[in-house]
């Protein structure tokens, strides 16, 4: 891996997004789980950390919250986006 990069995944916590995740935290990417369910995240982030060679951050947040990626930008992950949609 030339560079490590912060990749945030939408759907982080099962199917595709949670293989996706775990495949690119094994390449020792910067893995920014985004999901809705605050419990499921936190399991799947446990089984991604398992294999995971960088950091792994979750951003749980319910269709009601204004703006639910206000954490991940909070966070350092900086970017110009008008709105996350978990």
């Amino acid at each position: 891996m030339s560079e490590r990069k912060v990749i945030i995944i939408t759907g982080a916590n099962s199917g595709i997004g949670k293989a996706m995740a775990t495949d690119l935290g094994a390449a020792g990417h910067h893995i920014v789980m985004g999901c809705r369910s605050l419990g499921r995240g936190e399991a799947a982030k446990a089984d991604i950390e398992q294999r995971a060679k960088g950091p792994v951050g979750l951003a749980a947040g319910g269709r009601g919250e204004p703006d639910p990626g206000a954490r991940v930008r909070e966070g350092g992950a900086r970017r110009r986006t008008r709105r996350w949609t978990c």
